[in-house]
């Protein structure tokens, strides 16, 4: 509920733990049922999570935090290519269904991105896994993103990328432009990320115009 509360005072978003705690609290309020599971990146075990969403018994993937918000049905084999709004996704099955690697094709060059393990934990082991991500080391810079339209907005530290299936824009926000920035292509409440700011430079996180440590 605070998640919720937050995003319309202040059009804040999460980290990918408390989108889909907040996505499962709105989808369980409507009567759907949903599962938590985890993901591995290259940097760490459970280090992303996501929401099986069952529809007529069928398992059906989203996932708040790497901007998956249509339900993607999963079938029983086989590779699967998904076309988003700004990209395509590839989920492929590994060791018979355990395991389901997401990749991105951008230009024919195809990412890969992370890997979910497909058996849902229970809220004990999520919340582990939570509280387990505030020590990790890209809690410690600015990491937006965000759809709009048919494009993606993605800020890592200062550097801006605007992206769709075609063509992709890289900029550096200069450091004393970074606040008004965020603001502006995250609509977020420029009191807030200034605060968020200040707290990163008070902790000496955030350093230069490539805000780099």
């Amino acid at each position: 509920e605070e998640e919720i509360r937050d995003h319309i005072a202040w059009g804040s978003g999460g980290t990918c733990f408390a989108l889909t705690s907040a996505l499962a609290y709105l989808l369980r309020g409507l009567g759907w049922q949903t599962e938590y599971i985890l993901a591995d990146r290259n940097y760490g075990q459970n280090t992303h999570c996501a929401l099986l969403l069952r529809m007529e018994g069928i398992p059906h993937l989203l996932d708040p935090g790497f901007l998956i918000l249509n339900p993607i049905r999963l079938k029983d084999d086989g590779e699967q290519e998904i076309d988003t709004s700004f990209n395509r996704i590839v989920l492929t099955p590994e060791k018979n269904r355990e395991r389901l690697s997401l990749s991105t094709i951008r230009k024919d060059a195809k990412t890969y991105r992370l890997t979910y393990k497909t058996s849902p934990v229970d809220e004990g082991e999520f919340l582990k896994a939570w509280d387990a991500s505030f020590d990790w080391d890209m809690m410690k810079y600015p990491l937006l993103t965000r759809i709009a339209g048919s494009k993606q907005i993605y800020l890592n530290r200062a550097r801006l990328q605007i992206s769709n299936g075609v063509s992709v824009q890289k900029r550096e926000i200069p450091s004393d432009a970074l606040i008004a920035g965020i603001a502006a292509e995250f609509h977020i409440d420029p009191s807030l990320v200034a605060r968020a700011v200040y707290l990163l430079k008070d902790k000496g996180e955030l350093r230069g115009e490539s805000a780099s440590r």
